[in-house]
């Protein structure tokens, strides 16, 4: 899915890194928020019945003139508290788009390290050190630079909220004070008012209070909504996607006019025709930029862009791509991938090692490492092979699977397809015909078009 998002050009940045973390901010800060919320409706409830009983034995007295009214002590928690409220609003609104940003940046970086890391062989060989420290110096100076501005806009927020809650806590004094030094009042009923009045007026300006937590929680939110947003847009292009994949009941595959293009809508790659049945081996020959992968993608249903019909197992496909992935785990994780491990028999997996080549590796299969640096080019793609063979696909595409091997070893790797898979359909993909020999039929593909030969 997440594939299809890139595909379609819906995807969004650090979109694991907005699951682990803004997901995480969210459920935090609701929490947090709704708790001190519901705690905040419970004083307003019950305090603002109290400052309602003392604005009625409380006269309202300014320059020797009474301005009482019902509730008058209420009205003005709620005319302070919202006057501040909106004054905090002013001042903190930006905080919204600063922990937006803030977190981009921090995904970001922590990306690159990471990204960095995992390839620090081809980085060290290449002499990049200069260039990679430059690349991450300029992606913490965008972290740091978002987070001075943040911490100097939380600090101007802080810094009013905290004078607004002093002043609180003497403002209801001095509204009451007239009435003290009157007689109407007791000293005791003037600092229940100043107490009650600080609790309305909190409950009241709970939005002012909690607004840097709220802009964190909007800001995690809307990285949210913008996932949401882009996996949605991806399940609807892939409804409307113009390639129909039917489901093949017989292991057979039959393309009709395959057009594969971009999100541009400009053709990549074309199939006329092709159909292949249980046994068949297709060998799909064509030059850099002409469309094997695209074609590769297309069949195995993870390109939903183009035109034309497909019909093939589509559960039952198992596609090699020229990158190989290699989950963490033993060696015999990886090579079952995604068979689950212990759902294969480690004397059957020991003999298909023994055909692809690999005989030196039997006694290491339940050793964790990190195999995808451990092991050499030529290595991986024999365990890819071996991946092929414990699946027994009912159609195997292979991508240039062969490219780190020599002659003899492809002649191995494809007798062992054979010996295995006797009913696989198999479809490789190179960039010459020097497979020709290894299969029964050729296609060629040319710049954007293919044609059968």
């Amino acid at each position: 899915r997440h594939y299809k998002m890139r595909v379609l050009g819906h995807d969004v940045d650090n979109t694991h890194l907005r699951i682990a973390n803004d997901i995480l901010i969210f459920m935090q800060k609701t929490h947090d928020i709704g708790y001190n919320l519901l705690g905040s409706f419970i004083a307003l409830i019950s305090f603002s019945y109290i400052l309602w009983g003392l604005s009625a034995i409380a006269p309202l007295v300014v320059f020797g003139v009474n301005l009482s009214f019902p509730g008058y002590l209420f009205w003005i928690a709620f005319v302070y508290a919202g006057t501040a409220t909106l004054i905090a609003h002013l001042i903190g609104k930006p905080l919204i788009a600063l922990n937006f940003n803030q977190q981009r940046f921090e995904s970001d970086y922590r990306f690159a390290i990471t990204r960095a890391w995992d390839h620090s062989e081809p980085i060290a060989l290449m002499r990049g050190e200069k260039i990679e420290r430059e690349a991450l110096g300029t992606r913490f100076g965008n972290l740091v630079w978002n987070w001075t501005r943040l911490i100097h806009r939380q600090s101007g927020l802080t810094f009013f909220t905290s004078g607004v809650s002093q002043f609180s806590a003497v403002f209801p004094t001095i509204v009451m004070s007239p009435a003290f030094f009157m007689g109407a009042i007791p000293l005791g009923s003037l600092m229940q008012g100043a107490l009650a009045f600080q609790r309305v007026d909190f409950a009241f300006g709970f939005l002012m209070h909690f607004y840097a937590k709220i802009a964190e929680w909007k800001a995690s939110m809307d990285r949210i909504v913008q996932l949401d947003a882009a996996l949605a847009k991806t399940d609807g292009a892939q409804e409307t996607a113009q390639i129909s994949i039917d489901d093949h009941h017989e292991g057979a595959i039959d393309v009709e006019k395959l057009v594969v293009t971009l999100p541009s809508g400009a053709a990549i790659a074309a199939l006329d025709r092709l159909s292949l049945r249980p046994g068949d081996t297709t060998l799909i020959a064509g030059p850099s930029g002409s469309g094997k992968s695209a074609i590769q993608r297309a069949l195995s249903g993870v390109w939903p862009l183009g035109s034309g019909k497909v019909a093939l197992p589509h559960d039952d496909v198992l596609a090699m791509p020229q990158r190989f992935y290699f989950p963490l785990g033993s060696l015999k994780a990886v090579i079952t991938y995604p068979t689950p491990a212990n759902e294969v028999d480690d004397e059957r997996l020991g003999n298909i090692l023994h055909q692809v080549g690999l005989d030196h590796l039997t006694g290491r299969i339940n050793e964790e490492a990190e195999w995808g640096s451990m092991l050499s080019g030529g290595e991986q793609q024999r365990v890819a092979f071996a991946r092929a063979i414990l699946r027994d696909p009912a159609i195997l595409m292979l991508d240039d699977s062969t490219s780190n091997l020599d002659g003899d070893a492809t002649k191995q790797m494809y007798q062992a397809l054979g010996r295995n898979l006797p009913e696989t359909i198999i479809i490789s993909l190179a960039r010459t015909d020097a497979l020709r020999t290894l299969h029964k039929d050729l296609v060629v593909l040319q710049p954007a078009a293919a044609r059968a030969t």
